[in-house]
């Protein structure tokens, strides 16, 4: 048993939120003790185990020390055994406040993000950084990344020599019990999205993928997720003007329990252009939805398997996701093949793995009673 926190960016809804409620869930399994700490909170989610360090949202040298100490702080104060964080930077604040701190916790880090996202475009502060980024990493107990194809990519790059893979806890009993295999029956077909609303997720893709889909049956796309790029969020609008599909993509905005609303969708589409590993998709796999997904870097193929657990496709490829929605559509012997395959494949990312994994991990340590 080990006091464990869970050190996060903010709660609103996100991949990354849902790893950390999850994880503390599955590590319960084990009877370790889990808080999660995050740096800010500005949604309405709220938690008996969840620490708030800041309501400010700007950064700077001044509110990264006074992260640190809070951060520091809450280290002594909850005996904390092992930090788990999530992010380099946030691994370099957990750092930092470990050796400060009376409890001295061992620091893991996860590694949930495409390099692409890490801020690296401009060349005068891309070295700087790179080597800052390196240091953090070697000065940890242990790196964790959440797929193969982005461990890889880490080592590539010469920022991590050696991290481990283990899939994110995804799948709760919760899920398991609305899973099931599905057939087609209505004569709409019904597409889903999920996800923040920004171009790398690419649903300007999957818009005329369903323009495509409509010259041959009806169908409607929905979209769950809230925009954090407004401009974007404009040009789809304007884009879906333009095609007459006012009365057939519906905004859902961010869903506490989007399973709901995903249990009345037909097919799912991940048309991003980068992921690390989608949470998303293996959620609908998981509920049985066939799936179909960009071979973006990261992620959907090795989760689906080279193809084998759903449709691949190339990266804006609007007409392949087209196609392979209509022979999902006219084929029930493929519809529900596929389906079975989905929720096979998801049992790999679910809570008892993840905590499994992370339990053995956690034993190399002294810490773990």
């Amino acid at each position: 048993m080990a006091n464990i926190a869970l050190y996060i960016a903010d709660t609103s809804p996100s991949g990354i939120t849902r790893y950390a409620f999850n994880m503390a869930s599955c590590l319960s399994e084990y009877d370790h003790q889990c808080k999660i700490i995050s740096d800010t909170n500005f949604s309405s989610l709220s938690r008996q185990d969840m620490i708030v360090l800041s309501r400010n949202k700007k950064l700077g040298p001044l509110k990264v020390i006074q992260r640190i100490w809070k951060l520091k702080k809450e280290i002594d104060n909850n005996i904390i055994s092992f930090v788990i964080s999530n992010g380099w930077y946030h691994d370099m604040i957990a750092l930092a406040a470990s050796r400060l701190s009376k409890c001295k916790p061992n620091v893991i880090g996860v590694v949930h993000t495409r390099p692409e996202l890490w801020g690296l475009e401009n060349k005068w502060y891309k070295r700087f950084k790179s080597s800052l980024i390196r240091s953090v990493y070697a000065s940890e107990d242990i790196t964790i990344s959440v797929s193969e194809s982005l461990a890889q990519a880490l080592i590539d790059k010469g920022w991590i020599k050696d991290p481990v893979t283990i899939y994110n806890p995804i799948v709760s009993e919760r899920i398991k019990v609305i899973s099931k295999v599905r057939t087609k029956k209505d004569s709409i077909l019904k597409l889903v999205c999920m996800g923040w609303i920004n171009p790398i997720k690419g649903y300007d893709t999957a818009i005329n993928a369903l323009a495509e889909i409509r010259k041959e049956l009806p169908a409607n796309l929905t979209i769950i997720g809230a925009p954090n790029n407004q401009g974007y969020f404009v040009e789809l609008k304007e884009q879906i003007y333009k095609l007459g599909l006012e009365n057939h993509v519906f905004f859902k905005g961010p869903l506490e329990n989007p399973f709901a609303l995903l249990n009345e969708m037909d097919v799912f589409i991940l048309p991003s252009r980068s992921e690390a590993l989608p949470t998303a998709l293996i959620e609908a796999m998981a509920i049985g939805l066939p799936v179909i997904a960009c071979d973006c870097n990261f992620g959907p193929r090795e989760i689906l398997q080279d193809g084998e657990n759903g449709a691949l496709v190339p990266i804006n490829d609007w007409k392949k996701i087209a196609e392979e929605s209509r022979k999902l559509a006219s084929d029930p012997k493929l519809y529900r093949e596929m389906s079975q395959r989905a929720i096979k494949r998801a049992d790999s990312f679910d809570f008892s793995s993840s905590a499994f994994f992370y339990n053995e991990l956690l034993k190399k340590f002294k810490k773990v009673g």
